[in-house]
């Protein structure tokens, strides 16, 4: 890790949604905001951004991402770095971590969770003594810029290697892949390069986000990729030795889709599936 890396760490890690697990954060309250009815559609979500960008906690993060962007020396992040900590709302994380433990733990599973941004553990040792990793979702680009950083690459394809079961919902579902189509960014879908454990591109959300599948479908045409694994929401796709794709339905007849070129159209076929 480089010197510049470490200066500028807390920072990165305050303004990064790659926290606690996988690259999951609250989103500032958004969903919790569904949750509970204030937000419901277009008029109310401007209605909810307009008063947190005025008044709420979004307001700190917008005056820290200009100010970031602006600075023109480390000194100037360093500063930063220490204001971020300072105004760092941790409860919201610890909340997502325990949550997810007593989600686990109502399946007899002993759960615990990598921290990279306080004092990270050994994670060899960490990742080698698990039965099952699971990855949360988030923004998949940070997710990966920052397992990079920490050799967690190298690491989690040698666990899988001995047998450890991957998993992960969202970002941590396409980052297995090759390959994966992400909204990382704000104003459009990219691919991405990803972990390349298992052959192939992704694609979740497919049903979800309407945007999906035209670009997905484009991306095919164009010959930029040759096929895609598309799967729906409330739908699990479950690999066994690399090539044994099976598609889970928990929703309403939800499936998993691969989508390829044949004799100059597009073909979309469904993957075998179970329901539970």
């Amino acid at each position: 890790m480089t010197k510049e890396f470490k200066s500028n760490h807390y920072m990165w890690a305050w303004l990064s949604p790659a926290c606690p697990v996988g690259a999951f954060s609250y989103s500032q309250g958004l969903e919790s905001a569904i949750n509970d009815g204030l937000v419901q559609d277009i008029k109310t979500l401007k209605l909810w951004l307009s008063s947190n960008l005025q008044y709420g906690s979004i307001k700190n993060d917008s005056i820290f991402i200009v100010s970031a962007y602006r600075a023109k020396s480390n000194s100037e992040l360093s500063y930063l770095s220490d204001l971020c900590v300072a105004f760092c709302i941790s409860s919201s994380r610890e909340k997502e971590v325990l949550s997810m433990g007593r989600a686990f733990s109502r399946l007899n599973c002993t759960t615990n969770h990598i921290d990279f941004f306080s004092r990270t553990e050994n994670l060899e040792k960490k990742v080698f003594s698990q039965d099952i990793i699971f990855v949360g979702g988030g923004n998949t680009k940070s997710m990966l810029a920052v397992w990079k950083e920490w050799d967690l690459f190298r690491i989690l394809k040698k666990a899988y290697e001995k047998g450890i079961v991957m998993s992960g919902v969202s970002a941590g579902a396409i980052c297995w892949f090759e390959r994966g189509i992400t909204d990382s960014f704000a104003d459009k879908l990219e691919i991405i390069n990803c972990l390349g454990i298992v052959k192939g591109v992704a694609c979740p959300h497919f049903d979800e986000e309407k945007e999906r599948e035209p670009y997905v479908n484009e991306l095919i045409q164009n010959q930029l990729i040759p096929y895609c694994i598309c799967i729906e929401g409330n739908c699990a796709l479950h690999i066994k030795n690399d090539n044994n794709l099976t598609s889970i339905n928990f929703g309403n007849n939800k499936k998993t889709l691969r989508i390829f070129m044949e004799n100059g159209k597009l073909k979309r076929e469904i993957l075998k599936n179970r329901n539970i």
